[in-house]
């Protein structure tokens, strides 16, 4: 398959950091698989994050990431717009407060842990709110 030129290969200098970023790598690929089966942990984001490493660390994952059957496509869905569908958002959004509203009122002890978790979900919409809507 053929990059979009967002997706080009520019590796860091010093081999310690491409080794990082590729270990980063592949444990972002891990959270994402991991996400496939749980409905609370997001994929397509620790995707995302995967190929940025990739990109600064190891030619040969970034391409596999990017041409990968089932993982390769929501990342170049990003690269070639940069922005997320409504459904994309209401998604993300419906999953991340139910998962943070059932962690919190679980598995937390009342006062400042759920003042936090509430923080936390506040950072994660205002985060999604920033990212740009596109139509489907």
């Amino acid at each position: 398959m053929d990059q979009p030129p967002e997706a080009d290969f520019r590796p860091v200098p010093g081999r310690l950091a491409r080794f990082g970023l590729t270990a980063a790598g592949h444990a972002l690929i891990g959270l994402a698989i991991a996400g496939v089966f749980l409905p609370v942990l997001p994929t397509v984001p620790f995707l995302i994050a995967a190929a940025a490493c990739y990109a600064r660390s190891s030619e040969r994952f970034h391409g596999w990431l990017l041409n990968h059957r089932h993982l390769g496509p929501p990342v170049r869905d990003w690269y070639r717009h940069r922005s997320l569908t409504p459904r994309q958002k209401a998604t993300f959004a419906a999953l991340a407060s139910g998962g943070i509203a059932f962690s919190t009122f679980v598995f937390m002890p009342s006062g400042l842990p759920q003042v936090g978790a509430g923080v936390v979900w506040l950072g994660l919409m205002l985060g999604l709110w920033r990212i740009p809507t596109r139509r489907a």
